[in-house]
């Protein structure tokens, strides 16, 4: 009776907590709700039999639905095709093992109203904030991971077609079973924004010059989450030290200042003094690290490499614009009062050393059914831990 009683109480507070969230996030998309009519803006204790519920399956093939497609070697599944207006509520897969191999192997793609370009297109563990496939099951109003399962409760409403895809394209069989959840939308509001997601693995040499631009969206849109991916061998780096001195620098509209600015990238996913242990929340968390923690000392056996998985999802707090929002990390006004750290790091890049391979996913709305248009990077890519090791350290 103690077990049911938290149960029910968890889901109250999830289910008020994510009326909560998707009242915030529609303005400055959608209009005036004229009597009601979009499901999302609707108390869960308003009776709608004008809505209907409904749910596609795809993967398992092996019991009740024999005619399920399976995601073997090299193929494409579709999870659900839906005829709008309608929305997507959930999005259930499995986690299919490797873990660490299927996290980038298989992506997972969205397309609406019929639009050649998907708007979500991200490696499957990434999309779910577990770019490693190796985080610590954790849950959050929009993305979770539970003991071998991923979760999406992001709302996508779409005005005439939704057709959401598994990608293989590993050379395993793998063993998947998903769902797609959805509900009928009575009429399409204009004024509402499509859900869209990309991916961009971005490695670099990272020195006391480095600015660097991790996206660029084009409005009217609100971005509503960002996961980062970082991994790094270089001994500079270690415990993510300097990394985390990047100052994050949204600039809307292409303004000069930029007006949401954070001073290091770890306050930008509301943590302090570096990313140095597991913490998971419903908005923010560090939900994979690796290497060496905040105080230097091992705490994994990968040896010097540094792995971390940070997310960080907005709801209250999403950042609008109506033309243009760009994301840059700013390294070139840090430690400015340690010149020798600084110089030691000029001379271990002119070593080749000083790289950093930044996989980030962007979650945002806007009012274009069609995607950026992305190129996916090949599976080999994609699924190397680094894409530039950084060579040992060489005194002269």
């Amino acid at each position: 009776m103690i077990c049911l009683t938290a149960t029910l109480r968890t889901r109250r507070i999830r289910t008020l907590i994510l009326a909560a969230f998707v009242l915030c996030l529609l303005p400055g998309l959608r209009g005036e709700d004229k009597g009601g009519s979009i499901p999302t803006q609707d108390s869960p204790a308003r009776l709608r039999p004008d809505i209907q519920n409904t749910t596609a399956q795809a993967g398992w093939k092996y019991d009740a639905y024999p005619d399920l497609q399976s995601l073997d070697n090299r193929k494409t599944i579709t999870l659900a095709y839906i005829k709008g207006p309608a929305q997507i509520n959930t999005i259930h897969t499995t986690q299919m093992r490797p873990y660490d191999e299927t996290a980038r192997s298989v992506i997972l793609e969205i397309y609406f109203d019929g639009r050649e370009s998907p708007a979500v297109s991200v490696p499957l563990g990434d999309f779910f904030a577990d770019g490693t496939g190796l985080a610590t099951n954790f849950s959050t109003l929009f993305v979770e991971k539970t003991p071998a399962a991923y979760n999406c409760y992001i709302p996508m409403p779409f005005k005439e077609s939704a057709r959401v895809t598994l990608r293989n394209e590993s050379d395993r069989d793998l063993g998947n079973y998903s769902y797609v959840e959805w509900q009928t939308l009575p009429n399409w509001d204009a004024s509402l924004g499509y859900f869209h997601a990309s991916w961009q693995r971005i490695p670099f040499q990272l020195t006391p010059e480095t600015t660097k631009t991790m996206f660029r969206l084009t409005g009217p849109g609100q971005l509503v989450g960002a996961y980062w991916n970082i991994n790094t061998d270089e001994p500079t780096f270690r415990g993510f030290n300097f990394v985390m001195e990047g100052n994050t620098e949204h600039r809307v509209d292409a303004e000069k200042e930029p007006s949401v600015n954070y001073l290091g990238s770890e306050d930008s996913f509301n943590f302090s003094w570096g990313w140095h242990k597991i913490f998971t929340g419903y908005k923010v968390g560090i939900n994979y690290l690796t290497g060496f923690n905040y105080e230097g000392h091992r705490n994994s056996d990968l040896g010097k490499q540094n792995r971390l998985s940070v997310y960080r999802f907005r709801d209250r707090d999403v950042i609008r614009f109506k033309r243009s929002l760009e994301l840059t990390i700013n390294w070139t006004k840090e430690l400015r009062g340690d010149p020798a750290f600084l110089n030691s790091l000029r001379e271990r890049a002119g070593q080749g050393g000083a790289w950093v391979d930044y996989a980030v996913t962007t979650y945002w709305y806007s009012p274009d059914p069609a995607g950026l248009g992305l190129v996916m990077p090949p599976l080999g890519d994609r699924i190397k831990p680094l894409l530039h090791e950084n060579p040992p350290w060489r005194r002269k």
